[in-house]
């Protein structure tokens, strides 16, 4: 007789996925921010997220490496803008063995545009155009792929419907232009 094997509770709601058309970033936090200090420093940095984020304990600001550039905000959520000064504190983190990593962009390089970045608490991900979406026919069929972006996403001409795969599932949407569109 086989045996009853209980069923478990699995989360299978879509990402938020946003669509923009020059540079961005996602920033994910994988739940609520959690913060450690950085010992010797009154640094403290989110030890849940994707991206390098650092914080001032005092004064709350927030530093996100994004690439090569250094960004800062009041909240994760931002806005994000170019820092032009790191504080004093991050020569000590660029000499820590656990943040060695980070010392080739300490001081911060001048100069650069901020990306845009979106942050999320829940899994998302992000299709990135080469400025305005621009389609190709596929032979023998109703679609149009994308032909500016490295991510899956077609248009279904007849229906008038993006869709998009991602992480092996496809996702469908009625509208899909940057920048920062939320397709949910």
């Amino acid at each position: 007789k086989p045996e009853k094997v209980p069923a478990i509770a699995v989360r299978n709601e879509p990402p938020r996925i946003f669509v923009a058309n020059s540079q961005a970033v996602l920033l994910f936090v994988d739940g609520k921010p959690v913060l450690a200090k950085i010992p010797g420093t009154s640094l403290e940095f989110v030890v849940n997220a994707t991206l390098p984020v650092i914080r001032e304990s005092a004064g709350g600001r927030h530093y996100l490496l994004a690439g090569e550039t250094w960004l800062e905000a009041a909240a994760l959520a931002g806005p994000w803008s170019v820092v032009r000064r790191l504080p004093g504190e991050f020569d000590r983190l660029a000499k820590d063995p656990q943040w060695m990593g980070l010392a080739k962009f300490i001081p911060a390089k001048a100069g650069g545009a901020a990306p845009l970045v979106f942050y999320s608490e829940t899994p998302a991900e992000v299709i990135l155009f080469a400025g305005t979406p621009a389609f190709k026919r596929v032979p023998g069929t109703g679609l149009l792929a994308a032909s500016n972006t490295d991510s899956a996403v077609f248009l279904h001409e007849a229906g008038k419907q993006y869709f998009y795969l991602t992480a092996g599932r496809w996702f469908r949407e009625d509208f899909c232009e940057g920048p920062g569109n939320v397709l949910e």
